[in-house]
């Protein structure tokens, strides 16, 4: 059973977002940063065990997900670059005013837009799962048509025919509203996918200057192929950087949402002890 107290942390425009807080004892927190339309229920029993090593630890949802949509889907015009700018900026600016460090776990989209949040060039880490650039071309033969075919006819026809984008098309447990799904469109379009349509966050990304780990995995090539991460991973260029890509030990057959699963927590270690050898610095 999950502890921990929910909170509404507003966005900066005022969006309601809802949000978790799981109590730690120590002097840094850790924030969540989910992949696209999956809900931050995802990373609680994760969150808890972060927890549990001291960390405080923030999970929310971004605006039109989860228990942050307000009224309906088809009436929200919230993009990933709100989800970025406005959304996780938010969230960070919250815990920077409650605590000392901030870390950043991001999965999947959460990658490509932290560093449209200002806040994120403050960070003292973050660990990435299955992030990597969206820009089509990193996809390869048969996933390649796939995209293809996905930006080019299901995400439109979709959104204009039932006004938003049904997670059953991506796999995901939640709907996209459709700005939130055209501005991924736009993501999957630029050669720097999301960090192209934006400077300022590309001049961030190429800053940073803290440790990040990266990891890709062999069995989620539909979603995130060890090219589109390694796009990803070299906008990083100022920072500590580490890549890592390999199916053994665990990692074999671990799919695009498989890590924060319970049943897989054998693996959890690998982002704990990242986090916790950051602390060992302060």
């Amino acid at each position: 059973m999950i502890n921990a107290p929910s909170l509404i942390i507003n966005s900066l425009d005022g969006y309601p977002l809802a949000a978790h807080y799981f109590e730690g004892e120590g002097d840094a927190a850790i924030v969540f940063a989910s992949a696209t339309a999956v809900p931050q229920t995802l990373y609680f029993k994760l969150a808890q065990e972060l927890s549990k090593q001291g960390f405080h630890v923030y999970t929310f949802d971004y605006s039109g997900i989860g228990a942050s949509l307000s009224g309906s889907l088809k009436d929200n015009n919230r993009s990933m670059f709100h989800w970025g700018e406005q959304d996780l900026e938010a969230v960070l600016r919250y815990t920077f005013k409650q605590h000392s460090r901030i870390y950043l776990a991001g999965h999947s989209v959460g990658g490509q837009i932290f560093s449209f949040a200002p806040s994120s060039a403050q960070l003292s880490g973050a660990y990435f799962l299955a992030s990597q650039s969206a820009y089509y071309k990193h996809w390869q033969g048969w996933n390649r048509f796939k995209v293809k075919l996905f930006w080019a006819l299901l995400l439109p026809i979709s959104s204009q025919i039932l006004g938003y984008m049904p997670g059953f098309i991506m796999g995901s447990p939640e709907s996209l509203s459709k700005a939130a799904a055209y501005s991924w469109k736009e993501f999957a379009h630029h050669a720097k996918g999301s960090l192209g349509l934006i400077p300022q966050a590309l001049e961030r990304a190429n800053k940073f200057a803290y440790p990040i780990k990266m990891r890709a995995l062999k069995n989620d090539d539909t979603l995130s192929p060890l090219s589109s991460v390694q796009a990803l991973f070299q906008e990083f260029c100022s920072a500590n950087a580490q890549l890592l890509y390999e199916d053994s030990n665990g990692w074999e057959g671990i799919g695009h949402f498989d890590f924060f699963r319970s049943k897989n927590n054998m693996l959890w270690p690998d982002l704990i002890n990242f986090f916790l050898e950051c602390e060992e610095k302060f």
